[in-house]
C-alpha cells in the first residue's frame, strides 16, 4: 500500500536491470509498472561491458567462471520496449559515469535529461 502510495506522487519510476538479461519480472510486476506508463524509465546498467555497438565481446554463453555472458544492447532493448511499451525511455547506462574520454556516458546525460524534465 504504502509504495503503490509513493509511486502515485512520483514523476518518474526508475527500473533497474544490467546487460546480463535474466529473465523479466513476472507478469504481475509488469503489470505493476506498466500502470505508470510513461513515467517509467528502465535502466540498463552495466552497458560499459559491452562494445561500441552495444554487442558482448565474446560470444560464448558463458565466461571463463560459468557466468552468463552480457546479452546484446539491441535484442535488450527490444525485450523491455515490448514487456513495457510505454515506459518513456529504455537507457543502456554504466555506473562509472563516463566513456572513455571521459565524458559523461550517453545514458547518463539522457537520465539527466528526462530527470531535470520531469
Amino acid at each position: 500500500g504504502s509504495i503503490r502510495s509513493i509511486l502515485k506522487g512520483a514523476d518518474v519510476v526508475l527500473f533497474v536491470t544490467d546487460v546480463y538479461g535474466e529473465d523479466l519480472p513476472d507478469d504481475d510486476w509488469l503489470r505493476r509498472l506498466e500502470v505508470y506508463g510513461d513515467k517509467v524509465v528502465v535502466v540498463i546498467n552495466k552497458a560499459d561491458l559491452l562494445d561500441a555497438d552495444g554487442i558482448p565481446p565474446s560470444l560464448s554463453p558463458r565466461d571463463d567462471d560459468g557466468r552468463p555472458q552480457p546479452l546484446p544492447l539491441p535484442s535488450l532493448v527490444t525485450k523491455w520496449r515490448a514487456a513495457l511499451p510505454r515506459c518513456r525511455a529504455v537507457l543502456p547506462l554504466c555506473a562509472i559515469g563516463t566513456d572513455d574520454g571521459g565524458t559523461a556516458h550517453p545514458g547518463l546525460r539522457a537520465l539527466s535529461s528526462l530527470l531535470y524534465a520531469a
